[in-house]
């Protein structure tokens, strides 16, 4: 998940604006990710980054305060999770050869398990809430 900030988009029609370029069925897949994670993540900044084809959400400006993102493809949906080779992971959801972040597949032939996947959210947003400072 190596991206930066530069170029977001905001507004509240953001988001669909963003999807709107992807197949229905990207788009549908977009949109059930994003509930699931504004359901987990409600106060999260959501950050558009249409070059490097993601939606971020965290609690700050930068890398180190991203919880996850939503990438988008022709064939699909992923959601990359920041730092998951650290969070359990029972149902074994979490694909990709990366040694820190690892990604949720989302496909069109798939259903997800909402439920994993939200588990999965709770432990990334505990693990970064432990490694912020204390006041």
């Amino acid at each position: 998940m190596g991206f930066n900030w530069n170029g977001s988009m905001r507004g509240s029609n953001a988001f669909e604006d963003y999807v709107s370029t992807y197949s229905a069925e990207v788009q549908r897949i977009a949109r059930q990710v994003r509930s699931i994670v504004m359901s987990v993540l409600p106060n999260a900044t959501e950050t558009f980054n249409p070059s490097a084809k993601l939606v971020g959400y965290g609690f700050g400006t930068g890398y180190k305060d991203t919880i996850c993102a939503i990438i988008l493809s022709k064939g699909g949906v992923k959601l990359g999770i920041a730092r998951a080779t650290e969070l359990p992971d029972p149902e074994h959801l979490l694909a990709g050869a990366g040694k820190v972040h690892k990604h949720i597949a989302f496909a069109p032939d798939k259903a997800a398990d909402t439920t994993a996947v939200r588990a999965i959210l709770k432990s990334a947003l505990s693990a970064w809430k432990s490694r912020q400072p204390k006041a």
